[in-house]
């Protein structure tokens, strides 16, 4: 749920390497400065579209955690993506957690059209986060926890985009087997378990990609752990 103003992934990440290249880092829809629009992968693809075409016409995508499923989807739609750099992306294709539930998108979503912030956020870390209920509950009392209500408006973006591969069957990512983009697929040693098999398992679906472990990282890596891979990447 990360935003321009709030919680930036890899916050730094785009000055260093504007440094040799040119970056754009934009609010997905329902976060920070955008607006909300309509829900759907086809939707956030056409916005990415969109924004290549507006910086020359091809471009490498870095995406994090479900931007990086974003990411893939862009490619598999064909846009002319250059190369693809995923930190995490979280698919369940493991038995290390249960999959995320069919009626999950739909139960998000409608607590966010309901204005029920704090119940949205709160499913989302019960359901695709994975955390234990009743640990959820007693951080929902936490003001911090409702202050952060507010960004739950993007969950329902987040759901569409991670819908297909959060099954619990690694044979979804086979609707990304058709990718040829060089990709680089990137998970932290001190991540969760079904984060790095995520990330083995994506690495495993697409032609000739290359999975890298950033040492000492867990879901919300540093720009500086992740800089020395991605400039070596994208060739910069």
């Amino acid at each position: 749920m990360s935003s321009q103003d709030s919680r930036p992934s890899a916050p730094g990440l785009e000055d260093a390497l504007s440094e040799k290249c040119t970056v754009v880092r934009y609010d997905r829809r329902g976060r920070g400065r955008s607006d909300m629009g309509a829900a759907g992968v086809n939707a956030e693809v056409q916005d990415l579209a969109a924004i290549i075409e507006d910086v020359g016409g091809e471009a490498a995508l870095c995406g994090f955690s479900s931007g990086a499923i974003l990411a893939l989807e862009a490619a598999r739609a064909g846009l002319p993506v250059t190369r693809l750099a995923l930190y995490e992306p979280p698919c369940v294709v493991s038995d290390d957690r249960e999959p995320v539930p069919a009626d999950y998108p739909e139960r998000v979503s409608k607590f966010v059209d309901e204005g029920e912030h704090i119940a949205a956020l709160a499913l989302f870390m019960i359901q695709p986060v994975g955390m234990p209920a009743a640990v959820v509950e007693q951080m929902s009392a936490d003001p911090g926890f409702q202050a952060g209500a507010a960004s739950a408006r993007s969950l329902p973006f987040d759901a569409q985009v991670m819908a297909a591969v959060s099954t619990g069957n690694a044979d979804s990512l086979r609707r990304y087997s058709g990718v040829h983009t060089p990709v680089l697929v990137m998970s932290g040693s001190a991540t969760e378990p079904w984060l790095t098999e995520s990330a083995r398992a994506v690495r495993d679906a697409l032609p000739g990609a290359h999975h890298g472990v950033v040492e000492d990282q867990g879901h919300d890596p540093s720009a500086d752990s992740i800089l020395p891979a991605l400039r070596s990447f994208m060739r910069l």
